[in-house]
């Protein structure tokens, strides 16, 4: 019950005088902050990235990051989904956007191959993957089957940057930049 489109679903059913009942649980939303060992309170706007299409590549999510970043945010990262034709974006694909966004820009911009990122596979599930490190040495990690999203991290807390080395696997040099 995140978006105007699970609201409205509710408001169709009303109307409809079909009764119905919501049984509220974990999202992504609050899964992948926990997940992640991040400061929840320390997200900013999500955003999501879509698979592209002919004459259709935003740049709003490589913008909304760089929004974020700015603001000392981290940013949640959702991955398109197309279940009715079992499409489902993966980390890497997710990564390989943003980069072509970087390199159509030909600007420094804040994200690039260097930046921290984090990938996460199957939360809430018994065999979830969790890998932080800079993008180019994701993007060609192996994260498994479906479903993916990605974090982006801001400026860390001490806290924050151990649980990404001891946990997710990142470089132990992150904890000199805190």
């Amino acid at each position: 019950m995140i978006a105007t489109t699970h609201s409205d679903f509710l408001v169709q059913c009303s109307k409809k005088g079909i009764d119905f009942e919501v049984i509220h649980g974990s999202s992504i939303l609050s899964s992948a902050p926990a997940i992640s060992g991040l400061q929840g309170y320390k997200f900013g706007k999500v955003t999501t990235i879509p698979f592209p299409d002919y004459n259709f590549y935003p740049k709003s999510p490589y913008e909304a990051i760089e929004e974020n970043l700015k603001m000392d945010l981290h940013t949640l990262v959702l991955l398109d989904i197309q279940a009715h034709k079992d499409r489902y974006m993966t980390v890497n694909q997710g990564l390989e956007y943003l980069m072509n966004i970087h390199d159509d820009l030909d600007r420094e911009g804040m994200i690039n191959e260097n930046t921290l990122a984090m990938g996460i596979a199957r939360v809430g599930s018994k065999d979830v993957c969790v890998k932080a490190g800079k993008i180019k040495d994701l993007i060609d990690f192996d994260f498994g089957g479906p479903l993916h999203c990605i974090v982006i991290p801001s400026k860390l807390h001490i806290v924050e940057a151990e649980y990404l080395v001891e946990i997710a696997g990142a470089d132990p040099k992150i904890l000199d930049d805190v």
